[in-house]
């Protein structure tokens, strides 16, 4: 293989590297302040620094099983089936939809923003039946018989908070999913990545995939810090910030997007621009500022 690297070489073939790629990398530091990604905090970039471990080494293990606890502290949850996807959310969406949808099967798609519309995008690639609707929820759902019902609680494109009490209520009254096939996706089936995550206590943990340890790493110790504040601690902490944030936008006369306080997130804040302002030229001097 190396004369034969050798070889072309000398034929001039192989294509030369830029200079650019020789240099230093840079990255700035920056303040992000978007829906994602976030600045991490001190522990977890040092976190994240330690040697790599394998993704079949017993200590990645254990720390994936803490991760786990973790997860299900924050959602508040003892559903076994807890996990983390090594992804992103676009493919946490994907995953749920393509363990749970099969093709012909209806879906309900309750739209407030971008996330709706990529769920519908995925299901009817999945070959679903569509449905998007605004009527009222539980007439939609008896007029139209779905298997599955999509629904964003934050959608971070519009910075809308959707309520969810009373729909859990809805859909399990219905009894609205029973899957009878096998999922059509390897690498988001949960069954297997339910087994690599020791979600259901099976005697061997089979390799699913090369999960990143730093990735592990990382979110180990942030769940760990989340832990560690309290979760109530944590929402009041973002709850003061973001009405701080307001009150400052609304004394600048700026109009929110979401007009309603309660209906906003607390984790992102949209609001209009005004007339004759180019959102791009703020962008730029935001970043240069």
């Amino acid at each position: 293989m190396q004369s034969f690297a050798l070889t072309i070489k000398k034929a001039g073939v192989l294509k030369p590297v830029s200079d650019e790629l020789l240099q230093s990398m840079k990255v700035p530091k920056r303040l992000l302040l978007g829906p994602g990604p976030s600045n991490l905090s001190e522990r977890v970039i040092k976190a994240i620094s330690n040697p790599l471990l394998g993704h079949m080494h017993l200590e990645t293990f254990k720390m994936m099983d803490d991760i786990k606890v973790g997860l299900q502290y924050a959602f508040q949850t003892n559903n076994r089936l807890t996990l983390a996807i090594s992804a992103t959310g676009h493919s946490g969406m994907e995953a749920s939809l393509a363990n749970l949808l099969e093709p012909t099967d209806t879906i309900l798609i309750i739209k407030a923003g971008l996330w709706g519309e990529r769920a519908q995008e995925i299901a009817k690639r999945i070959g679903a039946r569509v449905t998007v609707t605004l009527e009222e929820f539980e007439a939609a759902i008896i007029k139209y018989k779905p298997a599955v019902v999509f629904l964003t609680h934050s959608e971070s494109s519009t910075g809308l908070k959707q309520p969810l009490i009373g729909f859990g209520d809805v859909v399990r009254r219905r009894k609205l999913f029973l899957r009878k096939t096998k999922s059509p996706v390897f690498y988001w089936d949960m069954e297997e990545l339910g087994n690599y995550w020791n979600c259901f206590s099976e005697p061997v943990r089979r390799y699913h995939h090369t999960i990143s340890a730093t990735l592990v790493y990382g979110l180990r110790e942030g769940l760990a810090q989340l832990a560690e504040e309290g979760l109530e601690a944590s929402w009041n902490r973002h709850k003061l910030a973001a009405k701080k944030l307001q009150e400052g936008l609304k004394a600048r006369k700026l109009e929110f997007f979401v007009k309603e306080p309660e209906n906003r997130l607390n984790t992102i804040t949209a609001i209009v621009v005004p007339p004759g302002v180019d959102p791009q030229l703020v962008t730029r001097r935001m970043m240069k500022k």
